[in-house]
């Protein structure tokens, strides 16, 4: 009885993550493709698209792997860790901004950055592995 239990609980608990996950990457989707066609028809400029998530992805993730000494305490690679993606995202808001308008640049940039910051979840330790590699 308790495995039929644990098998229903288990299989209501899948079935509520893969609708969730379906809805969510559904009204993403159609919040990026509103963005873009926003930009697009507006501005001439897509601030959504692959290429500049994986530029961005490497540079949210290079700069900490490179620039910040791994002998430094966790508590402060952390905090320079932060400051540099403060950095980079007020750039990249200034930027958005001056090519389209300022209500379109503060709807892609949380887009632009929760994707460049997920999809560079793996290059943090790649790099780390890489600069171990390469500085020794």
């Amino acid at each position: 009885m308790n495995v039929l239990l644990g098998l229903l609980v288990g299989s209501l608990l899948v079935y509520l993550l893969a609708y969730t996950d379906f809805v969510l990457s559904r009204q993403l989707k159609e919040r990026i493709a509103a963005v873009n066609a926003h930009g697009e028809r507006f501005y001439h400029y897509k601030p959504l698209s692959a290429a500049k998530v994986a530029g961005l992805s490497l540079l949210y993730w290079a700069i900490p792997s490179f620039l910040i000494s791994p002998a430094l305490y966790l508590e402060y690679r952390l905090g320079l860790t932060l400051l540099a993606w403060a950095g980079l995202t007020a750039g990249l808001y200034y930027y958005l901004r001056r090519r389209t308008s300022r209500q379109t640049a503060r709807q892609a940039l949380p887009l632009l950055l929760g994707a460049a910051i997920a999809a560079g979840l793996l290059l943090g330790p790649l790099l780390a592995a890489l600069r171990r590699l390469l500085i020794g």
